[in-house]
């Protein structure tokens, strides 16, 4: 603001002060109005301090707008009403928040780029920051203030540097140091090129001073600061020493004395003569200045003029007599203003810029400031995204965005020796580039930079829109992929790789490195180096490796993998996505899933992450796995294994030797690891999976808490399985549902407490072998056979496909030359593994698969029951009211031979199908037959109760009662309401009209009546009656009847005697009197007739009278009969005659004359 009183001068230009005058009573509002509006007020001092302050100023304004953007484009109307809404006691509005969230984004770059890039530039040795300390105060010390930080003063050069760039074509623009203080005209002014535009403005000074080398850290500056700061015969090192001296600085060597006293720090501690102190400094021939300066001996001090003081201590130093080894205190060392003699001291090895004195004020001042920020961006953005976004950021890039400046190397403070662009090596042929380097190509277009000497060229090599391959040599180089897929190697040095989109391949060699994937699915590999390789993925899904030396991992978006083979990795974050994170040999500080909460690791997880798979590589390392469903592999050591939100497993798959998980020891993340104890401790992990050998499995102490607990042991809102979670596990929906587990995946909310899905208890897998697996609290799934795999996936460029257990398995085919592997190929499998069938062998002396779960009260305390599916399902019910609080919940138990109690061990039992029976009384009997058979259960008995007071059919009383269990297909005895009845009489054997009778005469009728054959009743009888005697039935029902025909005589009239003998007994009778009689129709031998006669009905076993004919009756020609008894008698018959051939036959009957006396008939003649 121009000072009160004074007004505009008449003019338009600029007043040059070099070469005129103010006029009196005005001020230059031409030269007021070109000033920029800065933060301090030293914007406008120099034309490089207004660079900078563009620079974050255009960055505030990217931020804001990039805010604004994403505020209308992805937030709902009501949040977006909330960012508008003005805040009445504040009186912030929309705009104001914007302004803050944008400042908040460039703080944050600020505080990561002022000490990742420019004071561990200084000092690399500034220690990393380890979380706040409340005890440091982090004032500016004024030390630092008045002295230290004046260490550039010595570094200006003589010309400011300027390149403008129009039309792709590089033009110089420099301006002399002189001329870039207070002229704040200066800044755009492009020369030859005209006016320019902000962003080329800065451009131009960035491109020209990142090409130049400033003057070295040491006791000289230049001219136009030493004798003309501001245009004055001003003198900036006697104003630094003046400063100094009136703020109370102490001379170097008692600074050096006080801080030695406080630290015992040998590095400051004070000389002790001028020799010492003169192998100390960069220079030696500056030694004779300061002893001609500062030096008490009588012949500098007797010398009136500079070149007589400067001859006396020329002598002294030369001479190197008794008073170089006088005391500090004596001979003047002690004099020595702290910033002339601070920077002429030397360097340390691999200390840094800056001399000891200067490097211990600075370095302490830094650590101070960063450890004692409770607002160091680290801490203050644990855990979010941004923190990975910064680490890859860089001040270049930030140039980058803000600027027309393009490439440069990456740590912008250093200088390439060479520039390549792909553009410009389109040839084949070597190129030389003096000195005896040069670059050729190889037969696969790889571009080389070969320094035989090896001498550190540091070079920058900017690539095109295709695919680059580009190799160099030592030395500190920035590589720009920028499109297509490029191959950059680094070599050795510590080298900056940025891939840029497409999927590269970055290879950083030995040194430091810093590969920056950018977009694309890059394969990245530091090598070796001195312990701070940094790998930062960017967007895609990359595959990253290290040698055996420390590396820092950020993977970024995507679902990438991480081989970390270093024996102590300073951090591995996976970032968003679902990483596959190894972490090789050694102490791993931190494995993160995701955005690496490694501050406050107790509190402010997010509960939103990927489902990371962790672990594997021996050592004792600290699983994180954040958000998600993580996986983490058993490995060797002692582990932490935090699996926080999510619900987390553990899998022993692949682990060569039985294991003990006790989910149970709690891992706390601020406590130091016990080296003596080789237990690995857990938090949240919700399920563990053992594998092919005899592992014991223990549970957590993890419950629901309501309400919400505090403690270690209370799940939260977050670490639920849901439906989505198990769905991402082949086989674990169908572990959980109906045939598995009947767990529900879908088990209502609970504010505060639980969301959707199943939580409150862990799920523990055995796998093969006869495992133990004991649950603990909560409600917990246990199978002792089932066991978690989990592989990679990899579709090799070939389209064959490969399925790995490990990532290592895959980095050769992800870093060959050509690439056979894009780790865009590569997916994650989970899987829910069951293995061959093994028959239960408990009683074998070593069995192969007796699982048992282990409960930790007397069998008691529990109710055991099997279910339909298969399972078991464990109940405790503590006896005891002390145990309550210890309960184990509701275990369901699958595949589990034996359970285990504190007073024994018990088969598991079988499983037998019941039912409970219904009640049915009341109900109709067809109804009550439905709810029977509903349940799986039968009718029984059905037993009639006659009643006229209840409506017949109705269910009057069941066997057994309803709410008895049944085993399936059991019987239910039924008692129904009936009418009145009546006894139904016994009529069989009787005649029909008899049966007839005594039915009507019992209140029935007589119903349908049949006849049918009966061997047994006569005909006319009754054979049988339907319903039976003695039954009851309504009265006035029908009885019906059958009534016996008897049996039919056969026909077997002219049939032979022993066919009709045949015929008679096949129909159930006897053959009674046989007769024969003479037949002149029948034959003989044959029946002539029967009695009864054919067709008569008579009684079954009757007899059948047969008359069986003898032929033709014979002609009598005479009869005779003699009654004599005189022996020896002749008897003639009368003469007959016959006709030829004629049979004729005599019948002699003769009796004895006398009784008992035999008399001989002797013949008969014809």
């Amino acid at each position: 603001m121009p000072a009160p009183g004074l007004t505009p001068d008449a003019n338009a230009t600029i007043t040059n002060f070099r070469t005129g005058v103010q006029d009196p009573g005005t001020y230059d509002d031409e030269l007021l109005n070109i000033h920029m509006i800065t933060g301090d007020g030293r914007g406008n001092e120099n034309i490089a301090l207004t660079m900078v302050h563009q620079i974050f100023h255009a960055e505030h304004n990217r931020l804001a707008h990039d805010i604004d953007r994403r505020i209308n484009a992805l937030l709902t109307p009501a949040e977006i009403a909330a960012w508008h809404a003005v805040h009445a006691p504040s009186g912030w509005d929309y705009g104001e928040r914007l302004f803050q969230a944008a400042r908040f984004g460039t703080e944050m770059q600020y505080q990561h780029l002022v000490f990742e890039e420019f004071a561990r530039k200084v000092q690399p040795l500034i220690n990393p920051f380890l979380g706040g300390l409340t005890s440091i105060n982090a004032a500016i010390v004024a030390e630092f203030a008045h002295t230290v930080y004046r260490l550039g003063h010595s570094m200006l050069p003589e010309v400011v540097t300027r390149i403008n760039v129009v039309n792709g074509v590089e033009s110089p623009n420099d301006i002399r140091l002189f001329d870039a203080f207070l002229a704040p005209q200066s800044y755009n002014d492009g020369g030859a090129a005209g006016p320019l535009t902000a962003d080329k403005a800065a451009g131009s000074i960035v491109r020209g001073l990142a090409r130049s080398i400033g003057n070295e850290l040491d006791e000289f500056v230049t001219e136009s600061v030493r004798n003309q700061l501001l245009g004055l015969p001003l003198d900036l090192p006697a104003i630094n020493m003046a400063r100094g001296r009136s703020e109370g600085i102490s001379p170097l060597n008692v600074a050096r004395r006080q801080f030695f006293t406080a630290t015992r720090d040998t590095a400051v501690k004070p000389y002790a003569n001028w020799f010492e102190f003169g192998l100390n400094i960069k220079h030696a021939e500056s030694l004779v200045n300061f002893v001609a300066a500062y030096g008490t001996h009588p012949t500098i001090t007797s010398a009136t003029t500079l070149a007589g003081k400067r001859s006396a201590a020329f002598a002294l130093v030369a001479a190197n007599g008794p008073f170089m080894f006088q005391s500090a205190a004596t001979s003047g060392l002690d004099t020595v203003d702290f910033w002339p003699g601070g920077m002429a001291e030397r360097q340390a090895v691999f200390g840094g810029l800056l001399g000891s004195t200067f490097n211990f004020v600075f370095e302490k001042q830094l650590e101070n400031l960063q450890d004692g920020d409770r607002f160091y961006y680290l801490q203050r953005l644990d855990g979010l995204n941004l923190v990975q976004q910064l680490e890859g950021n860089s001040f270049a890039e930030l140039i980058r965005r803000n600027t027309d400046f393009q490439g440069g190397m990456d740590v912008i403070f250093n200088t390439a020796d060479l520039i390549f662009n792909s553009a410009d090596l389109t040839g084949t042929a070597t190129i030389d580039l003096g000195d005896g380097m040069s670059l050729f190509t190889m037969p696969d277009g790889t571009k080389v930079f070969f320094d035989p000497l090896h001498t550190g060229k540091n070079i920058e090599f900017n690539g095109g829109a295709g695919t680059d391959k580009f190799i160099g040599d030592v030395g500190d180089d920035t590589m720009y992929g920028n499109g297509g897929d490029d191959r950059l190697d680094g070599f050795e040095g510590n080298d900056t790789l940025h891939g840029g989109s497409g999927d590269d391949q970055l290879f950083g060699g030995n040194g430091d490195d810093v590969l920056k994937g950018g977009d694309g699915n890059d394969a990245m590999s530091s090598g070796p180096g001195f312990g701070a390789d940094l790998l930062i993925g960017g967007n895609g899904n990359d595959f990253m490796i290290c040698a055996d030396d420390g590396c820092e991992f950020f993977a970024g978006p995507g679902n990438d993998i991480i081989v970390d083979g270093a024996m102590r990795a300073e951090a591995i974050l996976g970032g968003e996505g679902d990483d596959w994170l190894y972490d090789g040999e050694g102490h791993d500080g931190g494995m993160f899933g995701d955005g690496g909460n490694v501050f406050d690791l107790l509190a402010g997880l997010s509960a939103i992450g990927g489902d990371d798979v962790m672990g594997g590589g021996p050592g004792q390392d600290n699983h994180f796995g954040e958000g998600g469903d993580d996986v983490y592999l058993m490995s060797e050591g002692s582990n932490k294994f935090m699996g926080d939100y999510g619900f987390d497993w553990i899998t022993l798959r692949g682990w060569p030797f039985p294991e003990f998980i006790e989910l149970g020891l709690l891992a706390l993340p601020n406590v130091p690891l016990n080296f003596n104890d080789l237990r690995s401790k857990y938090r949240f992990v919700d399920g563990a999976s053992g594998w092919d050998l005899n592992d014991h499995i223990a549970g957590s102490n993890e419950v629901l808490c309501e309400p919400p607990g505090e403690v270690a042991e209370c799940l939260v809102v977050g670490m639920e399985l849901t439906a989505a979670g198990a769905a991402k596990i082949t086989g674990l929906t169908e572990l959980m549902g109906p045939t598995g587990f009947n767990a529900d995946l879908n088990d209502p909310a609970i504010p505060d407490v639980k969301g959707v899905g199943f939580m409150g208890g862990d799920i523990l897998l055995g796998g093969r072998g006869s495992d133990i697996l004991e649950g603990k609290k909560g409600d917990d799934l246990i199978d002792g056979d089932l066991w978690l795999n989990v592989q990679l996936r990899a579709v090799m460029n070939d389209a064959t496909i490969k399925l790995v257990d490990s990532p290592q398995a895959l980095v050769d085919d992800v870093f060959a030359d050509p690439q056979r592997l894009n780790p865009g190929s590569i997916t994650i499998v989970k899987t829910i593994v069951t293995p061959p069938a093994v028959p239960a062998d408990c009683s074998a002396a070593a069995p192969l698969n007796c699982d048992t779960a282990v409960f930790n009260f007397p069998r008691a305390d529990y109710d055991i029951t099997p279910n339909a599916n298969g399972t078991v399902t464990v109940t405790h019910v503590p006896a005891l009211a002390k145990d309550i609080p210890a309960a184990e919940g509701t275990d369901t138990l699958r595949n589990i031979e034996q359970l285990q109690f504190t007073d024994m061990t018990i088969p598991v039992p079988v499983f037998v199908a019941t039912a409970i029976v219904p009640n049915v009384v009341g109900l109709i009997d067809t109804a009550a037959a439905d709810a029977i058979t509903a349940v799986g259960l039968l009718v029984g008995d059905t037993v009639g109760v006659e009643t006229v007071t209840v409506a017949v059919g109705t269910v009057l009383g069941q066997t057994p009662a309803a709410g008895t269990r049944l085993t399936l297909g059991g019987r239910v005895n039924l008692e129904v309401a009936i009418a009145p009845r009546a006894v139904v009489p016994s009529v069989i054997g009787l005649t029909q009209a008899v049966a007839t009778a005594s039915i009507t005469g019992a209140g029935l009728v007589v119903g349908v009546v049949t006849t049918a054959s009966s061997l047994i009743f006569p005909p006319g009888t009754v054979i049988s009656q339907d319903p039976v005697a003695g039954k009851k039935i309504p009265t006035g029902s029908a009885v019906n009847l059958v009534v016996s025909t008897g049996v039919g005589v056969p026909n077997v009239v002219g049939l032979t005697q022993a066919a009709a003998t045949t015929a008679i007994t096949s129909a159930g009778l006897v053959v009674g009197t046989v007769t024969t009689a003479p037949s002149a129709t029948v034959p003989a031998g044959s029946i002539i007739s029967t009695t009864p006669t054919a067709g008569t009905r008579v009684t079954g076993a009757s007899a059948v009278n047969l008359v069986v004919s003898i032929g033709p009756a014979p002609t009598i020609a005479g009869t005779f009969v003699r009654n004599a008894s005189a022996p020896n008698l002749t008897v003639t018959s009368p003469a007959f005659t016959t006709t030829a051939n004629a049979l004729i036959v005599a019948f002699i009957s003769a009796d004895a004359p006398v009784d008992g006396v035999n008399t001989v008939v002797n013949n008969m003649t014809n």
